[in-house]
Parts: structure tokens; sequence; C-alpha cells
């Protein structure tokens, strides 16, 4: 009699049991949902500490994570951590963007939740050469900066310089910002301080600080432009505005 009720309480706990993480399940669903996700596959977590593992998909991305469900009196907590990824398959030369983001989820790595990734700089170069490809200024710009960094491959002002150019062609600022360096220096390219200026301005006109700073200096030595002490505090006070702090020394000067 003792056993049997025991295992009665048994079984009675365990149906409990069961229809809590019934319930969780049924939250947790209910909350990936309203962040957008959908093709949910849930299944119990290792840990065993009630938290569930996932796969997902949003707008074409693939998503994993793990979501815990916690129920008090009056109240339910859930914390959920998830990491979504673009699918290989969205890259296309129709969708540059698709390939951006590939470019930089291998670029930087990728902390997932359940399955972190590495930074692989080659991969990186293959998808922003192809985002390059399709007309994204951001992905020339970052292809451009590891060929002058030499990272995925050897190193190539000239190559750097080609895409710094395309990149800025396409409108980014940053890529008219580098264009502006390797001018300045002669980096792969001619140089032509003349032109640097007027990119520095143009970058600094779309709020890239160490642009308005590198303005300031050339309007205050007078290089590839006329001196002018009044116009680099001015460019001086926009760099310091965007937290380049040598722009605000430079000002204080």
């Amino acid at each position: 009699v003792t056993i049997a009720r025991v295992l009665g309480l048994g079984g009675a706990a365990s149906l409990l049991l069961a229809a809590g993480c019934s319930r969780n399940e049924a939250l947790a669903r209910e909350h990936l949902r309203n962040e957008g996700l959908d093709d949910i596959e849930l299944r119990r977590h290792e840990s065993n500490d009630g938290s569930f593992a996932y796969t997902a998909g949003r707008r074409g991305d693939r998503c994993t994570g793990r979501i815990l469900v916690a129920r008090g009196p009056g109240s339910t907590t859930i914390d959920d951590r998830v990491s979504c990824r673009a699918l290989e398959s969205s890259c296309t030369p129709t969708t540059p963007v698709a390939c951006y983001r590939l470019g930089v989820m291998h670029d930087h790595g990728d902390d997932g939740v359940l399955d972190p990734m590495p930074p692989n700089a080659a991969l990186a170069d293959t998808y922003y050469g192809r985002a390059c490809d399709g007309g994204h200024g951001a992905a020339c710009n970052a292809l451009g900066l590891h060929r002058a960094e030499g990272r995925g491959g050897s190193a190539d002002p000239a190559e750097a310089a080609r895409l710094f150019t395309r990149s800025c062609q396409a409108g980014h600022p940053r890529g008219c910002y580098n264009l502006a360096l390797s001018l300045h220096h002669g980096r792969g390219i001619g140089q032509d301080r003349v032109r640097a200026t007027e990119l520095y301005a143009a970058a600094c006109d779309h709020a890239v600080a160490s642009a308005c700073y590198n303005l300031g200096v050339n309007l205050r030595d007078g290089l590839g432009t006329a001196a002018s002490p009044s116009q680099a505090a001015v460019a001086f006070g926009r760099a310091c505005d965007g937290r380049q702090l040598q722009g605000c020394v430079n000002l204080g000067v």
C-alpha cells in the first residue's frame, strides 16, 4: 500500500510536471512567434534546467536560441537568447544586402547561443565581393579595408584604392573617406591632396568625424586647399562634436 501511494503521488506529480512543461512550451512558442520567428522547432535543452533549445526562421534568416520560461504567482518571466544569421542561399546577384550581411557575419564571427562561429576573413571576402559587385557601397569599403590591411589575403594598396573608389561612387561616406586617405598619402593611387580635401569635406558632411578632423588639418596647414584657420576651427569643431577627441584638442589650440 505504501509503495502504491508513493507511485500514485509520483504519477500525479509527473502529470503535473508534464502539464507544466507543456504550458511552458506553449508560452515559449507564443513568445517566439510574437518576435517574428516561424518554422519553430523546440527541444529540451541538455542542461535539464527547464529551458528549451530551438531553431527557427525570420525573414529568410536561420535562427538558433535558448529560451527559459519561469512562471510564478501572477507573473511569467521569459529569458530568450537568440542568434540569427543570413542563409548562404539568400546571397544572390539581386540581393547584395544579404551578401553583405553574410560578409559581416564571417568577418566578425558570431557567438551564437548554440553554434558559435569563429571569424573567417577569406569567406568574408567572398561575400563582400559579391555584395560589392551588386553595388553595395559598404561592402566595397569593407573589402577595400581587407585589401589595405592584408586580411583574408595579401595586402594590395592599389586594389584597396579601386575598391574605395567603387564604394565612394556608390555613395558610401566611409568609402569616400578611405579613398581620400589613399589619395592624401598616395597609397595604391597617385597622390592628389586637392581631391583628398574635397572628399574629406564630402565625408565630413555625412558625419564621418575622422574626415572632419583631416579636413581641419588640411585647412589649417594649407594642404590641397588655401589655408584658413577659421574654416579649420569649424572642421575641428565638427570632428569634436563627433567624438573625435584630437579634433577637440585642435579646436582648443
